[in-house]
């Protein structure tokens, strides 16, 4: 039986980071992602004082 029916195995390529935009050593930290429980997260000092504002 031969391998027509089924593709040769490609070699295993690493997934390389997509080079849309370049990304400058920012000396900030990244943003915290979006929450949907928690809506947005704030990484704040001052926000993180106060967990649930509304309760």
């Amino acid at each position: 039986m031969t391998g027509t029916a089924t593709p040769p195995p490609e070699p295993p390529h690493p997934h390389p980071a997509p080079a849309e935009a370049p990304k400058p050593a920012n000396p900030e930290p990244t943003p915290a992602p979006v929450d949907p429980e928690k809506g947005h997260v704030h990484t704040d000092p001052e926000q993180g004082k106060s967990e649930h504002p509304k309760q």
